[in-house]
């Protein structure tokens, strides 16, 4: 629903929808229209794996999730991003996804290798953020995801924003999520 959408400067989406091959229209119809009004999103890691039979969904990501190993690795950061000034990269366990990508306006920031990683793009008067780290806790408990993670709110929630209190997570396993 886009009233309930537009009390919040950003959306942060960790899931994997694998039982839903096409994204359900009124959900995109609201995400898309709180995103390009000012709204920010961030996904994370298996967000590209959601709705794999919808084309709006892997252009509004950016990518579509194909298969993945997994390895201990560090990302490399391209070039100089500002939203990365400062920021301490991390070496971690991580399932190394490979991706369809499409091309388009995104600005890469970081890469595993020859496969875009992370990447930020305007949608509209809005902006996304997606990572494909974040497996597990292997991932969430080290300080720079955490710091990226945080970054990336800052970021998508738009100019002059701030964080209020630091966020503390908790990492929490559930069968329904």
């Amino acid at each position: 629903d886009l009233g309930v959408l537009r009390k919040y400067d950003t959306i942060v989406m960790y899931a994997n929808q694998a039982q839903h091959s096409k994204v359900p229209i009124e959900f995109m119809q609201a995400l898309t229209r709180y995103v390009r009004g000012g709204g920010g999103f961030v996904g994370l890691h298996c967000t590209s794996g959601c709705f794999t039979e919808s084309g709006s969904w892997l252009k509004f990501i950016g990518a579509r999730f194909e298969s993945h190993g997994s390895e201990v690795f560090t990302q490399t950061v391209v070039g100089d991003p500002e939203l990365l000034k400062g920021w301490s990269n991390f070496t971690a366990w991580d399932e190394t996804y490979v991706q369809t990508h499409v091309d388009d306006d995104r600005t890469i920031l970081t890469m595993r290798g020859d496969e875009p990683w992370s990447w930020i793009r305007n949608v509209g008067k809005g902006r996304l953020f997606y990572s494909a780290s974040g497996h597990d806790a292997r991932v969430w408990s080290t300080d720079g995801f955490f710091d990226m993670l945080l970054r990336a709110i800052v970021y998508t929630s738009g100019d002059g924003a701030q964080l209020k209190e630091y966020p503390k997570f908790e990492y929490d396993v559930h069968d329904w999520v």
